[in-house]
């Protein structure tokens, strides 16, 4: 027998093939983090409705932020009781 030790040429993560600790999705709270480190500052519901496009669910996206201790930030916006949520750079490094 054979076995060819090159790297596979695509379609293949070769530097995590077996780690089996790696996770394959995010939880809701690393989910909102990355989206607002990315985005910015983003209405409270464009959260919820990207991140339900995601696979995560509106209660679990709330008490992500919720239970963030800072790190995800947010105020009113408007009359009509919307929010605005946004990444706290100087909070709590994990949620």
């Amino acid at each position: 027998m054979l076995v060819d030790w090159s790297r596979p040429d695509e379609n293949a993560d070769v530097d995590s093939a077996f780690d089996r600790k790696k996770k394959g999705k995010l939880t809701a709270a690393e989910w909102v983090v990355e989206y607002l480190r990315n985005a910015g500052i983003v209405p409270k519901r464009k959260v919820i409705a990207d991140g339900a496009a995601a696979g995560y669910s509106e209660s679990a996206i709330e008490a992500a932020q919720q239970s963030s201790k800072g790190r995800i930030c947010s105020k009113p916006d408007g009359y009509q009781g919307g929010a605005l949520w946004w990444l706290n750079p100087g909070g709590a490094e994990s949620v």
